[in-house]
């Protein structure tokens, strides 16, 4: 038997797209409920939406550091109201979200962590807290999950570079390179040293070159504070995941 809409009349052109995009009036969505014809043309408009989505697979979401920068607050008002109403359409977003969630450090180990920085600024330094700054426009369809991520932090004149390099088969360790930067003098030569913080205990230190280059042994996953020590400065970036 060939179904029939019941009432062709009831329904205007585009009522149907309406229905799939969940924007129906109550007498479509009714008209829909009682008619077997309309459910028919309304699930092949939804199986066609789901192929050109899967064609159009993670086009217009953000990269994969930039929703863990939104995960952790680190993103500006503007960005963040921009990231929340695409996270809120995107299930994709949604489940990637949920997988990069990571846990922030707990009262004890934040208070640790502050009794340092207290120190340090007894010591007559200046201690300033990095923000990890939004990375540039990627070309369309961009590789996701590449070997490499790059994180770009911010404070004042300061720019710090970490590269995290993705573990060779199981290893599960992370090499970490890092650069410092003076925006205003390029030349700028450092004398310092890198101190890395996981629950509050140093785990890793190594030496800050004349360049600002910086090499840390494999990390394992988790979060940590990083503290770069310099003469007169102190920089710290309190959230620093891995992977």
């Amino acid at each position: 038997m060939t179904l029939v809409c019941i009432n062709p009349k009831e329904l205007e052109e585009g009522d149907l797209l309406a229905y799939v995009d969940g924007e129906a009036t109550p007498q479509v969505r009714q008209h829909i409920a009682d008619c077997l014809f309309c459910q028919a043309e309304v699930a092949a408009l939804q199986q066609a939406a789901a192929r050109l989505t899967e064609a159009l697979y993670r086009e217009e979401c953000p990269d994969v550091d930039t929703l863990l920068a939104y995960g952790m607050g680190l993103v500006s008002s503007s960005e963040r109201r921009r990231l929340e109403r695409h996270v809120r359409d995107c299930s994709y977003c949604q489940v990637e979200l949920t997988e990069l969630a990571v846990p922030m450090p707990s009262t004890a180990v934040s208070a640790r962590v502050a009794h340092q920085v207290a120190q340090l600024k007894e010591m007559g330094k200046r201690v300033l807290t990095a923000v990890l700054q939004p990375p540039p426009l990627q070309p369309v369809l961009a590789l996701r999950g590449t070997g490499e991520t790059r994180h770009v932090y911010q404070v004042d004149d300061f720019q710090i570079i970490l590269v995290k390099t993705a573990p060779i088969a199981m290893e599960k360790l992370w090499p970490v390179e890092g650069q410092l930067l003076s925006l205003s003098d390029p030349h700028r030569l450092f004398n310092g040293r890198v101190v890395v913080h996981k629950e509050g205990t140093a785990v890793r230190e190594t030496p800050l070159d004349e360049l600002g280059y910086f090499n840390l042994d494999k990390l394992p996953p988790g979060l940590y504070t990083m503290v770069l020590d310099l003469q007169e400065t102190t920089l710290q970036i309190s959230a620093f995941p891995i992977p």
